[in-house]
């Protein structure tokens, strides 16, 4: 089911990361055969483009994918969309006081963050385009950013932000 750059990217795993990012690559083209007329899953064709936003090569929807801990979320619209989901964990104060100056920040925030940043497809490498204001409503390239949040409550507490 996974084409040859997918097998290569999982093969430079680990155990268990291998086996999360080959179902990830599985659940995607799951997802879309939902919404497309593809039968079968390998025939589903999808490429990754900088920042390594994957993409249904033929276009008509979008979608983005996120997982954690062993948890495996994808999102389908009909327009550009980002999707983060989260374990909490300990650091992210310390990182988003770091690189935003937020002094009381959250795993929500991180969560904005990094679904903003696969909405534009740039990556952590557009973390730089990132701000918030007083109020931490995010911007990118000083551009407000329209947001919806979701809350997942499962075995781990999870906290997702999507983003459209």
């Amino acid at each position: 089911m996974l084409n040859p750059e997918e097998i290569t990217t999982c093969l430079a795993l680990d155990d268990k990361q291998r086996y999360t990012q080959a179902m990830s690559y599985v659940l995607q083209r799951y997802a879309i055969s939902k919404y497309t007329r593809y039968t079968h899953l390998k025939d589903i064709p999808i490429t990754r483009k900088t920042g390594h936003k994957p993409y249904f090569t033929p276009g008509g929807i979008h979608y983005s994918v996120s997982h954690t801990k062993g948890h495996i979320f994808v999102i389908i619209s009909k327009q550009p969309c980002g999707l983060d989901i989260e374990y909490q964990r300990a650091n992210i104060t310390d990182i988003l006081y770091r690189e935003f100056g937020i002094k009381e920040g959250t795993i929500r925030h991180w969560a904005m963050v990094e679904s903003c940043l696969k909405y534009y497809g740039c990556g952590l490498t557009g973390i730089q385009d990132i701000s918030f204001n007083n109020e931490n409503h995010l911007f990118y390239k000083n551009k407000s950013v329209k947001q919806m949040d979701i809350t997942a409550i499962l075995p781990i507490e999870l906290y997702g932000t999507l983003t459209h």
